[in-house]
């Protein structure tokens, strides 16, 4: 592939005749192009490193930036993309998928909501398939469990007492106390599993959709349907606390797209669980939820927000005096764009809400 000269083609782009100006873009176009079918195909196709499939995706976002600015299409470039993001939403590395959202964000600014369309199926079954962990709760612990409910015999306890001895009962309790309690767990499993452990892709799948949404822009209107929104509902409300945040964000354009009286129809869930992200004991999550407290509280129309701020009103308030920088100044502004001046008659109006009563 031949290497691009700067500097000629800047000096060619600005040449004073024509034909030399026309030939330099042809060249250019040409150059483009060839990387495009040549270099980032077989960078994301690469099975040797992480790296590779990385920076391929990277090179596909910024080549689709560049298409996006100038107004050219390369359809079969595009799906290639598209179908090469699915194949590695999830990938065994996290960078990578990273990379995937972005790429598929940068294509959705582009194409629309038609990246949406082909790519929610298999986006949902990500999330849905990694929502709940394997082995949560007492799952993995429950032979233990069961076998003691069930009758079936375990290991020999070193004080149990003959059958026939005064002491057997207690002994047996003795030695059913001392099994459970010198039980060895696993690590990474049990009490001993990390809340952000054991996930797999959940939050870089979710991420993806939240970029989506918010690439797409207005055209995703008609696809931000209830179940969708129970959806992200469900993802503010998760144990995982990156899962949460990917949650709040993604919210962002849904109260973006649905600002007015539609979000105030669908408001009510949305509204619950910002209040629970704005008390969240993360400042990340906190800060994601208040970027989306904002969103929504300046979509909603100022007549009917104080249907909402029974809710919202009192972390809104709280959050303004956090120790996180971030999350206090954004806050500070938050309540200056919505409030206004009256940000102490609304205290005042609902300072008997017991969320504003300090514990």
């Amino acid at each position: 592939m031949e290497v691009l000269d700067v500097e000629r083609i800047l000096s060619g782009l600005g040449d004073q005749k024509h034909i030399e100006r026309e030939r330099v873009t042809r060249q250019l176009e040409e150059t483009l192009k060839s990387i495009q079918s040549a270099g980032f195909r077989e960078l994301i196709k690469s099975e040797d490193t992480w790296e590779m499939r990385a920076g391929g995706l990277v090179g596909c976002k910024a080549l689709i930036s560049h298409l996006r600015a100038t107004g050219y299409g390369e359809d079969e470039f595009e799906l290639h993309c598209q179908h090469a993001c699915l194949q590695l939403l999830e990938d065994c590395e996290v960078r990578v998928r990273l990379a995937v959202g972005d790429c598929l964000q940068e294509l959705a600014r582009h194409r629309g909501a038609s990246v949406y369309e082909a790519c929610h199926e298999t986006i949902l079954l990500s999330i849905n398939e990694n929502f709940d962990r394997e082995g949560e709760g007492s799952k993995a612990e429950g032979s233990t469990a069961a076998g003691s409910l069930s009758g079936t015999p375990g290991p020999a306890s070193p004080t149990a007492s003959r059958p026939n001895s005064r002491n057997s009962s207690v002994g047996d309790l003795i030695g059913m106390l001392l099994h459970d309690s010198y039980r060895v767990t696993k690590p990474g499993c049990g009490e001993l599993r990390h809340g952000t452990e054991g996930w797999h892709s959940l939050e870089t799948s979710m991420r993806a959709l939240g970029q989506i949404l918010e690439g797409c822009g207005e055209s995703i209107r008609p696809y931000l349907t209830e179940p969708l929104r129970e959806i992200l509902c469900s993802a503010q409300h998760h144990p995982n606390r990156f899962v949460r945040e990917a949650g709040h964000y993604a919210t962002v354009t849904v109260s973006k797209v649905l600002a007015g009286e539609e979000l105030v129809a669908a408001g009510q869930p949305i509204c619950e669980r910002l209040a629970d992200g704005l008390s969240d004991n993360w400042s990340q999550v906190r800060f994601a939820a208040s970027v989306a407290t904002r969103a929504f509280m300046l979509g909603v129309p100022e007549a009917s927000r104080q249907i909402f701020l029974p809710l919202l009103l009192p972390p809104m308030c709280l959050n303004r005096y956090h120790q996180a920088d971030g999350v206090r100044n954004y806050s500070q502004e938050t309540w200056r764009l919505t409030m206004g001046e009256t940000g102490k008659d609304k205290v005042a109006a609902n300072i008997d809400q017991e969320s504003l009563v300090p514990v």
